[in-house]
């Protein structure tokens, strides 16, 4: 969820601004009619949104901590999923978890939402019936839309994927990530 960040510049490590500066900059960017603060993304949890006073902010860091097991990873690609549908690049770097692994638990949480959306009620396929589909070796010649489509809720949740794919990356990183990220950012 990168943005310009507060004050509409990226921030540099080892510069200093003046608050005097600092105030120069925002009274002149409200002129202009420029918002100088953070820019809010909300995580797509009302309660969440609300305590953190809209959503996650730009500049800021965010730790998502607990126990193996407890929802970090889904939680992360959940809020990632809601920048991505709202028409905004996202990353998730994960450490742990290989690229299709985390596309399962995407589709099995689109196929949530479709349920969810759906008046009759039907359960979506969990993420061990889509992990399945991606396990499948016996049936080739089958296309993942149509893999998906024998899944309830399979083919909605592979369109709804489909609809934000382009903006949501997912990089499997390790301990030299952060290296290999900046020297591509910056070229």
């Amino acid at each position: 969820m990168s943005d310009s960040g507060s004050g509409g510049a990226p921030r540099r490590e080892g510069v200093r601004h003046t608050v005097a500066t600092l105030l120069a900059r925002t009274d002149a960017m409200l002129r202009e009619g420029r918002a100088p603060g953070a820019t809010v993304w909300p995580t797509g949890f009302g309660r969440l949104d609300g305590v953190l006073g809209g959503g996650v902010r730009s500049g800021e860091l965010a730790l998502i901590a607990g126990s193996q097991g407890q929802g970090k990873t889904t939680f992360g690609l959940q809020m990632l999923r809601q920048v991505a549908t709202i028409g905004r690049p996202a990353v998730f770097f994960s450490f742990e978890h290989e690229s299709h692994t985390l596309l399962e638990r995407l589709l099995a949480m689109e196929g949530a939402y479709a349920a969810d959306a759906d008046p009759q009620g039907l359960s979506p396929a969990d993420v061990g019936r889509v992990r399945a589909v991606f396990e499948q070796v016996d049936a080739p010649g089958a296309s993942l839309a149509s893999t998906m489509g024998v899944l309830p809720r399979g083919a909605a949740a592979l369109a709804a994927v489909e609809a934000y794919a382009q903006r949501l990356h997912l990089h499997e990183s390790s301990p030299t990530t952060y290296r290999e990220w900046v020297v591509v950012s910056v070229e």
